[in-house]
Parts: structure tokens; C-alpha cells; sequence
């Protein structure tokens, strides 16, 4: 997994968080707590993007097959851009609960017990393992003066 952006913008009223991870191979799980209007969390695979705000569950591409659905949400809304090898981009909004999961051969779907027990198991574990949230960013409101090179001269 890789960032591909991380921005954060004060607003005013509050801070505005832009995240664009790119998960090429493998499984991620997450907990993304609400996010301002103006927020962006995006994960792009390589079968779509997903956008989430105020959500649970798992994504999961792996080159060589997987088990999983490529989607899995335990709560919260998701929208996902699916783009078909060869056809146009389709967009699919899931709503849990009661969880679902998507596939591209069948759709939006309600997740079956023991999927959700998965992916239960392991988000929680992964919650278990972070020592602590991480705090608010802080904004650093002062204007850093700009660079001169050292070895520049005026002419």
C-alpha cells in the first residue's frame, strides 16, 4: 500500500482531510471514524476507487485470486468506481447494515456470517494493536521564509 496523498486544509470552521491510498495487491482493513464534508479518503485498486467516510470493513485485491470479495463494509456508506477490463466505469454505493459485500460478477450483496465474522476479527485485532489514535494534526500557521540557496548570487 502507498499514499498517494495526504493533505490537510483548515477550513475555518474545521479541518479538511484529503487521503488517496493505492492498494495494488493485498487486503486492507479500516476504520475511518466521520470526516467533514469537505473530506476526501479514497483507495484506489486495481479494479476501481473506493471513496468511504464513516466506515467499517475490508478491501482486498490480490494478483493471483482471492477468496474475498473485493469489497467488504460492516458499516457505514462506500461508494466504489468499479472499472471493468474491458467496459465502462460503474458506480456501486453500499450501505451497511446489515453488512454487504461487492463483486464484480454479482453485485452488491448481504455479506454472509462468516465474513462478517472475518473481517469483524480482524479489524478489532488491528484495533488492539495501535497503542493510541493519533492526535489531531496541528496547523502551523506561520509562513516558513522562503529557501536561497546559499550559493546563488544577485545579477
Amino acid at each position: 500500500m502507498a499514499f498517494d496523498k495526504l493533505t490537510l486544509t483548515d477550513t475555518g470552521a474545521d479541518t479538511a482531510v484529503e487521503v488517496q491510498l493505492h492498494l495494488p495487491d493485498g487486503e486492507m482493513y479500516f476504520k475511518v471514524n466521520k470526516l467533514s464534508k469537505a473530506s476526501r479518503y479514497e483507495i484506489k485498486m486495481p479494479t476501481g476507487v473506493a471513496g468511504i467516510r464513516g466506515t467499517k470493513g475490508c478491501l482486498s485485491f490480490r494478483q493471483t485470486g482471492s477468496r474475498k470479495p473485493p469489497i467488504t463494509l460492516l458499516e457505514g456508506q462506500l461508494v466504489f468506481i468499479h472499472v471493468p477490463p474491458c467496459g465502462e466505469p460503474v458506480e456501486h454505493t453500499l450501505n451497511a447494515p446489515p453488512p454487504v459485500y461487492f463483486s464484480a460478477v454479482g453485485g452488491v450483496q448481504e455479506a454472509p456470517e462468516e465474513l462478517v465474522n472475518e473481517v469483524s476479527r480482524e479489524v478489532e485485532a488491528a484495533e488492539k494493536k495501535a497503542p493510541v489514535p493519533f492526535p489531531p494534526p496541528t496547523q502551523n500557521k506561520q509562513q516558513p521564509e522562503p529557501f536561497v540557496s546559499p550559493n546563488r548570487t544577485g545579477g
